[in-house]
């Protein structure tokens, strides 16, 4: 997992795609992860947070998106929790 936040400069030929596209071409994950990241306030555009309201946003040229660390989908494993009974 990475320590600081990734950022992503948007250049002349993202402007006006959509943040959640944008976002999940970049970090190789899916518009479902990229929503789960929007939902827990992980992304910010110059600063200002971003939410699941704003995953269709058009992107606007010079604005830098900011993706706070999280762990891959590949990286996260289920732990079983004591005195459960398998099925």
């Amino acid at each position: 997992m990475a320590e600081t936040p990734r950022s992503f400069p948007v250049g002349p030929a993202d402007r006006g795609r959509r943040l959640d596209l944008f976002l999940a071409e970049k970090l190789a994950l899916s518009r479902a992860q990229v929503r789960r990241l929007l939902a827990r306030g992980a992304v910010r555009s110059d600063g200002r947070p971003l939410g699941v309201s704003d995953k269709g946003r058009p992107l606007a040229l010079g604005a830098t998106l900011e993706v706070e660390p999280f762990r891959r989908p590949e990286q996260q494993r289920v732990v079983p929790e004591p005195g459960t009974a398998l099925r």
